[in-house]
C-alpha cells in the first residue's frame, strides 16, 4: 500500500544536487594536429545544485532531468575541435547555463586520456564552476559601473 506524505513542508523547496559521473565521449579537441586527427578519450563529471519540491511532488516536472543534461554535454563534446580544455568546459557551461535555468550552481570537469606531455601521465584535466549570481550581487556590480561612470565625467 503507498501512502503519500502530507507535511506542512511539502510546499517548501529543497536543494538538491545531480550528478553525473564518469561520461566517456571520444573526441578530436587538442593543440596537436595529432590530437586533431586521431582523437582522444575524454572523461567528463557535472555535479549541478537547484532548489526544487520534487521531493515532495515525487513529479518528474518538478526535477532537473539528467538526460537532458547529458546530451547538452554530449552536444558540446562533438563540436569544435577545441584546442584547449578550458575552451571545451567554457561552451560546456553556457550550453548549461542556458539551457537549465533552474541550476543555481554546477561544477564541471573534463579530462583527457593521456594527454601529450613528456612522461607518464594518465589524465590532464581542467575543472569549472559556476554559481548563478543573488539580486544582491548583481546591484553591486551595477552600483559599481555606475561609480565608474561617474569618474569619467
Amino acid at each position: 500500500m503507498e501512502t503519500k506524505r502530507t507535511t506542512d513542508r511539502q510546499e517548501a523547496d529543497c536543494i538538491y544536487t545531480v550528478r553525473l559521473e564518469g561520461m566517456e565521449f571520444f573526441a578530436c579537441h587538442g593543440v596537436l594536429e595529432s590530437e586533431r586527427r586521431e582523437g582522444n578519450h575524454f572523461k567528463l563529471d557535472f555535479e549541478g545544485k537547484y532548489r526544487s519540491k520534487a521531493g515532495c511532488s515525487d513529479a518528474l516536472e518538478d526535477a532537473l532531468d539528467y538526460g537532458e543534461i547529458y546530451k547538452t554535454i554530449a552536444t558540446q563534446m562533438n563540436m569544435g575541435p577545441f584546442n584547449l580544455l578550458e575552451t571545451l568546459c567554457f561552451n560546456i557551461r553556457e550550453a548549461l547555463i542556458e539551457g537549465f535555468p533552474r541550476l543555481e550552481s554546477f561544477r564541471i570537469r573534463v579530462a583527457k586520456e593521456k594527454p601529450p606531455v613528456e612522461g607518464p601521465c594518465a589524465w590532464s584535466s581542467v575543472e569549472s564552476v559556476w554559481q548563478k549570481e543573488t539580486p544582491e550581487q548583481t546591484n553591486q556590480k551595477m552600483r559599481g559601473c555606475s561609480d565608474e561612470l561617474a569618474k569619467l565625467e
